[in-house]
């Protein structure tokens, strides 16, 4: 098959000096979400998880960029800027083209039917986040990012768009790889996605992106594109000062929508040979224009591994196995003198009835020193929901208190 076999892709647009959120102006403002929670979701790239609540949209964050190992023909030394999910763009139209030419369709008919429309109901609050995910296995398990589902106290899919709604639990995952693992219930006999192999891809590979754009649900939207570099490092940085880093990326030039995170990236043979998970903004988001045209996604080799990983069901210093434990406090990301400092805690959270309050600092858990709230995170991936842990912690005053809580079901912090 020629890569003239897709439509080629819409010229890019011309990048605004000043990038702006993803959030429709028409749409009413909303509560932001606990810090901690948006710092996931931006330093994790959560770039196409549609964040939604009651009142309207969750106003997207920008953060940055800088791509490396580019074997693009022209690479730019400047570092363009990236937004996280939180919004939608008010585009109708969905991702990218879905209207392109027979080849462009039945190849995503050859995926659509493993294709799944996630929903999750974050924990502790009113809101939901609609994402992407594909199934890899007949007995329900879905491959998906982990800033879709993290945080979440209820997962639920729908498979190719249509048909009931079944609810699904977190298996493992690797938040600082984005990837999640999830299992549906009551399920069986499920058609499973074609796997393709990601070290083979090279620039210029006609590819199509599949997913839940904007959150609106139905038969999965096409974005068609070609792969402009391989092997990318993207680094991604919020207002707090936090950064993570993503390896060994595809680069493409699909136009990619919020809700796709999760969805998968397809070669010109109908495999799946990666996960849309990133994006550049590149223009201003509104009806009368498009989403970006340049987008990242993790290789499906890479993602698979983490996934074998899961399935053995050792935990590693990075993968961890069953779903997320709460302990329901929100802490700095800037340096404290020593510990996690606390801004915030969720009300009927395991550190409220503790009685950890603002302005107080975590310093241990179960025995643990904590001297960060990096070290808190790292500490809480060893813990499943259920478990007691001791909690110990100084007040404004300087008093050190130590409590033995429940952890719930929730984010790792």
């Amino acid at each position: 098959m020629t890569a003239d076999t897709f439509p080629p892709p819409p010229p890019p647009e011309e990048p605004l000096s000043t990038p702006l959120e993803w959030a429709p102006p028409a749409w009413p403002p909303v509560p932001p979400r606990l810090r901690h929670h948006v710092r996931n979701a931006l330093v994790l790239l959560a770039l196409f998880a549609s964040s939604l609540t009651a009142g309207g949209l969750v106003g997207a964050k920008l953060v940055s960029s800088t791509p490396t190992a580019s074997t693009s023909p022209s690479t730019s030394n400047s570092q363009p800027s990236v937004a996280a999910p939180g919004g939608n763009a008010g585009n109708p139209n969905g991702s990218g083209n879905t209207g392109g030419s027979t080849s462009q369709s039945s190849i995503a008919a050859r995926v659509d039917q493993a294709v799944v429309d996630i929903t999750a109901t974050l924990g502790g609050r009113s809101g939901t986040v609609a994402g992407t995910g594909m199934v890899i296995s007949p007995s329900g398990l879905v491959l998906t990012n982990n800033h879709v589902i993290e945080g979440s106290a209820t997962i639920s899919v729908q498979i190719d768009g249509t048909g009931p709604a079944y609810s699904a639990t977190v298996v493992g995952d690797d938040p600082t790889a984005d990837i999640a693992l999830l299992q549906i219930k009551g399920v069986s006999g499920l058609a499973t996605v074609p796997l393709g192999d990601s070290s083979s891809v090279a620039v210029g590979d006609p590819v199509l992106a599949l997913g839940n754009a904007l959150g609106q649900g139905g038969t999965p939207a096409e974005a068609s594109g070609t792969v402009t570099a391989v092997n990318q490092t993207i680094t991604a940085g919020d207002e707090t000062g936090s950064s993570e880093t993503l390896q060994g990326l595809l680069q493409i030039d699909a136009n990619i929508q919020p809700g796709d995170s999760g969805g998968p990236l397809v070669n010109a043979s109908g495999q799946v040979i990666g996960i849309d998970t990133a994006a550049q903004v590149s223009g201003r988001f509104g009806p009368q224009q498009t989403a970006t045209t340049e987008a990242y996604a993790i290789p499906i080799n890479a993602a698979m591994a983490i996934v074998h990983q899961i399935e053995s069901g050792v935990a590693t210093s990075t993968v961890h196995i069953g779903q997320g434990a709460l302990l329901g406090v929100e802490v700095a990301t800037g340096a404290s003198a020593s510990g996690a400092a606390v801004v915030g805690v969720q009300a009927g959270s395991p550190a409220a009835s503790a009685g950890v309050a603002a302005g107080d600092v975590i310093v241990g858990l179960s025995g643990q020193s904590i001297g960060s709230s990096a070290g808190l995170r790292s500490a809480m991936q060893a813990h499943n929901p259920g478990d007691h842990v001791t909690l110990t912690w100084v007040d404004a005053s300087g008093t050190q208190h130590s409590a033995t809580v429940q952890l719930a079901v929730g984010p790792p912090a």
